[in-house]
């Protein structure tokens, strides 16, 4: 009975290591080893729907994140066939790694919200947000510095 006792508990570490809602369902990598390089934004999603070029650059499909340790990040998206990037921005988890707080500007625009994170791997990151006008937007991003 006593050598089941390092398996329960293994198993019970296991078990409850899920963080994110889409996975991954165990990692031996932290959360901000995961989180920190360059991000492409892959797909978005306005209340559900696919979201194309519009109103928010930075949430345009193509724009680029890139978070660093320390809490920096910048932005680069593509406008009207011009980059603009951000100025120096932050980011940072909370409620043990499962949300994320972000903040910058792209010039005309000021970003900040509180995201939940549905999935941080090593090569996938998706989150969720809402915007003052209550839209939910969700994003779903691919690593470019890890392959």
């Amino acid at each position: 009975m006593n050598r089941l006792y390092p398996f329960l508990i293994l198993m019970i570490l296991v078990f409850t290591g899920c963080k994110y809602e889409e996975g991954p369902f165990i990692s031996f990598r932290e959360a901000e080893t995961r989180m920190v390089g360059s991000w492409k934004l892959g797909r978005t999603f306005k209340n559900g729907e696919p979201y194309a070029d519009g109103e928010l650059s930075a949430n345009n499909p193509g724009s680029y994140y890139y978070f660093y340790y320390e809490g920096q990040m910048t932005v680069s998206a593509l406008v009207n066939g011009h980059v603009r990037t951000s100025n120096q921005g932050f980011w940072r988890f909370q409620n043990s790694n499962k949300e994320l707080e972000i903040s910058f500007q792209l010039p005309g625009e000021t970003y900040y919200y509180k995201a939940v994170i549905k999935k941080l791997t090593i090569s996938e990151l998706r989150y969720e947000y809402y915007d003052s006008d209550g839209n939910l937007w969700r994003l779903e991003f691919y690593s470019r510095s890890h392959y």
